[in-house]
């Protein structure tokens, strides 16, 4: 039930951010929320079916739009915040237990049994 939810409302943020990304393209900025949200968009597919592949795109996805927000503003830290927080509550509440078990549940105990090479977190 928990995946179903999460799915759901990450689907209508990257919907809302899909529509807004396109307008910031129309208007001759950065393309950038628009690949974000669809990102946001496969993502929630992903967690829809059940897939634990949604984990690691989301957090490659994380890992992209770190570069992408140092490259725009450097290193100030209060111009970070608004680039990057939506995505950063999103990875928090993907990165909760209540969301990585269900997605591992199904798997054979070899599969989840070490260390998550973008994730960092032990998942068995």
């Amino acid at each position: 039930m928990i995946l179903r939810v999460t799915s759901i409302v990450m689907a209508i943020l990257g919907i809302a951010l899909l529509y807004m990304g396109a307008q910031l393209v129309a208007a001759g900025g950065s393309p950038a929320y628009t690949v974000i949200a669809l990102g946001v968009l496969v993502t929630a597919v992903l967690i829809f079916r059940q897939k634990k592949s949604a984990l690691t795109l989301y957090a490659l996805m994380m890992w992209g739009i770190l570069i992408w927000i140092i490259y725009e503003v450097g290193f100030d830290k209060w111009q970070w915040i608004p680039r990057g927080d939506l995505f950063a509550l999103m990875g928090l509440w993907l990165a909760m237990p209540w969301v990585v078990r269900p997605l591992f549940k199904a798997q054979t105990a070899a599969d989840t049994r070490g260390f998550h090479p973008f994730l960092g977190a032990r998942l068995g």
